[in-house]
């Protein structure tokens, strides 16, 4: 019981952390992750089709003077896989349970990106692009947690305050599953 009232006179907050949440300990930026993805492995995975270049390519000519990310890729390329299966033959798709809303008003600038499903590149540009995504925030993951002693204070914030957190992260890594102790509950059952 002492430990259950304890618990019961602690404040409760929920927190919200976005992007951005863990760049003061160390976490890649989205530019980061994107300058890894387009220096480094795009050429080994996409040397067939070009397709993650190209698209990278358009996109930061679109997008200039900011900078296109990995996420802006990774939405093209889901929209190009929807859009091509309409584009290139609509009629087995007349029936489809999900047809894109805008497709009946809209023309592809760039064909050569619009293959839909004969012809799987898109689908493998995507596949690479999540595999490589998913490697850097590894990465930074196990890089976390060899130096977490550097970042003491943030494991501190979250366990030694008087607080019950709530938290949320939309962020890609696990740093607050390695800085929590023991007893939190991520929500996911055991399988």
């Amino acid at each position: 019981m002492k430990d259950l009232s304890c618990i019961m006179n602690k404040k409760r907050i929920t927190v919200l952390i976005g992007a951005g949440g863990a760049i003061e300990i160390g976490g890649p930026t989205t530019n980061d992750i994107t300058q890894k993805i387009i220096k480094h492995r795009i050429d080994l995975i996409d040397y067939k089709s070009g397709i993650l270049k190209n698209v990278y390519k358009i996109i930061e000519k679109y997008y200039q003077p900011d900078i296109a990310n990995f996420e802006h890729l990774m939405h093209i390329l889901e929209m190009l896989n929807t859009y091509g299966k309409i584009f290139e033959d609509p009629a087995p798709y007349r029936i489809a349970v999900y047809k894109p809303l805008l497709a009946p008003f809209i023309k592809p600038r760039y064909k050569r990106f619009f293959k839909g499903y004969k012809d799987i590149s898109v689908q493998l540009a995507m596949r690479y692009l999540i595999e490589i995504i998913a490697d850097e925030i590894d990465n930074y993951n196990e890089d976390f947690i060899k130096t977490e002693k550097t970042y003491n204070w943030y494991k501190d914030f979250w366990n030694k305050s008087n607080v019950n957190w709530d938290i949320t992260t939309l962020n890609y890594d696990m740093t607050i599953e390695h800085s929590l102790d023991e007893n939190f509950e991520d929500g996911f059952e055991p399988i």
